[in-house]
């Protein structure tokens, strides 16, 4: 059993990625790129969990989640359009031709609408006005007076604690994505020599028995052995960025392990999934 372990090690290593993603776009483009790095796949299971926890953050159902990060139709409006684009930000993907206030204390406002910690019809009943006002300010940053931008500034104290601690979910749900990051490549290259494109690291390749008879004898022993792993990992006792660090230990810039583990033992489970799953 030591050995299948060692094996299984070996298998999973990777090359430690550097760099941080960043891409600008419109929506619809950010959305497409961010399904790209999030390694979306329609039809499969393990894709439409993880919709539907971004789902949730939204409160949104998930069919409207699916046509957001899926097939990218039906596209938000308003604050629910806002809710989306900060999402998109925090996990590196600018999404451009959309108006944004430059006044710190509305941007702060925006975000924490974003957040879902208040919205615009609360602070329109606070500032006895109308939704549609708010959203025009906190958006554009349009007619807002002086004594108006002390009460958006009071407003932004009195939510900023429990906005942290969303935002704290919010990344958490971020990093729990896999998001695959692009592999950071230096630019210094000596003037006496010509630039040389970097060339990938090979992954290493995994030992495949001849018969197959042995063969699913090693993955039935590298699936036991990985079971009450994947459970230890799993529980309390190791947190969100624990997780994280076993997914950016399995990805490359092209793949993200666990994700395609996850999708070849779905397909495992039964030959309708077999099909169905390698299909989609």
């Amino acid at each position: 059993m030591f050995f299948v372990l060692l094996h299984l090690h070996q298998i999973i290593s990777k090359k430690e990625r550097k760099g941080s993603m960043h891409f600008e776009g419109t929506l619809k483009e950010c959305l497409e790129r961010f399904g790209q790095a999030a390694r979306f796949v329609r039809g499969q299971r393990a894709t439409y969990v993880r919709c539907n926890s971004i789902s949730r953050l939204f409160g949104i159902n998930e069919r409207t989640g699916h046509a957001w990060f899926l097939t990218y139709d039906q596209l938000p409006l308003g604050e629910k359009a806002m809710k989306l684009i900060y999402f998109l930000k925090l996990a590196g993907f600018k999404v451009t031709g959309e108006p944004e206030t430059t006044d710190k204390v509305l941007k702060r406002v925006a975000d924490q609408v974003a957040l879902g910690v208040t919205d615009c019809e609360e602070i329109a009943i606070r500032l006895h006005t109308t939704a549609k006002v708010v959203l025009s300010n906190i958006h554009r940053g349009a007619g807002v007076s002086q004594t108006r931008l002390e009460e958006y500034r009071t407003l932004a104290h009195e939510n900023q604690k429990k906005a942290e601690k969303v935002l704290t979910e919010w990344k958490e749900v971020i990093s729990e994505l896999g998001i695959t990051e692009p592999e950071e490549v230096s630019n210094d290259v000596p003037t006496a020599m010509p630039a040389v494109s970097p060339q990938p690291e090979p992954e290493p390749k995994a030992f495949l028995p001849e018969t197959k008879e042995a063969l699913i004898g090693t993955l039935a022993a590298l699936i036991m052995a990985g079971l009450p792993l994947a459970e230890r990992i799993l529980s309390d006792e190791f947190t969100p960025a624990d997780r994280e660090e076993l997914r950016r230990r399995t990805a490359t810039a092209r793949s993200n392990g666990v994700f395609d583990l996850s999708n070849r033992l779905d397909r495992l489970c039964g030959e309708t999934a077999r099909q169905k799953i390698g299909k989609a």
